[in-house]
């Protein structure tokens, strides 16, 4: 217990390596509930009868385990760009071009075959 949630002195400023020690504890065992509870909704039955939890949860879950990863073990960054990085540039186009359709007044049906 004393090892994992940090004490009133590490809210003071100026703390100590031992303070950094226990917030680092505390992210491990808040990702890894994280993780437990990601693998509990994507459970087959979840997935088929509550989507909607299932789909929420695992957008929520993803943007802070990667925030609580990363705080926890900093190096864990360099694991987790290159996905970040494919994600952004086959996403980025995408939105650009939708963007530039908006922009454009949309794309208009013309004749119908």
């Amino acid at each position: 217990y004393r090892d994992v949630f940090p004490g009133a002195e590490c809210f003071q400023k100026g703390y100590d390596k031992h303070c950094h020690t226990k917030f680092v504890n505390l992210l491990g065992i808040i990702n890894g509930v994280g993780f437990v509870i990601l693998g509990c909704t994507a459970l087959w039955w979840v997935r088929r009868h509550y989507f909607s939890i299932f789909y929420y949860v695992h957008i929520v879950l993803a943007i802070a385990l990667l925030f609580g990863l990363v705080m926890h073990y900093n190096k864990m960054i360099w694991f987790i760009a290159p996905s970040l990085l494919s994600y952004v540039a086959s996403n980025v186009p995408v939105a650009f071009e939708s963007l530039y359709k908006w922009s454009k007044g949309g794309v208009g049906i013309s004749k119908v075959v």
